[in-house]
């Protein structure tokens, strides 16, 4: 995800896709989004951990 702050013009996201496209975003829909991927990065993070509770990576 990227986002460029315009003066005089506002915010916009722009998603990593083959086509990006900007999308408008005013501060409270910003806020929206990145928590989203940020609880989906961190779903993926949880999904991938061993099951045994001592398990260590040397």
């Amino acid at each position: 995800m990227r986002w460029r702050d315009l003066a005089d013009d506002g915010r916009y996201l722009i998603e990593p896709e083959p086509d990006p496209v900007a999308i408008p975003v005013d501060d409270n829909a910003f806020e929206v989004f990145v928590n989203q991927r940020v609880a989906a990065l961190v779903r993926r993070i949880r999904e991938n951990r061993p099951a045994e509770p001592d398990f260590r990576v040397s």
